[in-house]
């Protein structure tokens, strides 16, 4: 999917961009790149319990809760 977007657009950007159209097609594509991980990361990133965790079911969200007070007392 990522190729559909990306050789129109730097087809687009070696055309109409800046400096040649190759440092627009390296700065526009690392661009999105970058947004792209920190979304990843963001996404995986806990969000500091199992309660607030939108990923969690109930039942693991109790279980990793039980096993969290065990480990920290």
């Amino acid at each position: 999917m990522g190729n559909v977007v990306a050789l129109p657009l730097c087809g687009l950007l070696c055309k109409y961009g800046f400096d040649e159209g190759w440092a627009s097609i390296f700065y526009v594509i690392g661009g999105f790149h970058q947004l792209f991980i920190l979304i990843i990361i963001w996404h995986l990133t806990p969000a500091g319990s199992y309660s607030k965790y939108q990923h969690c079911c109930l039942v693991n969200s109790d279980y990793g809760s039980n096993v969290l007070k065990i480990l920290l007392t």
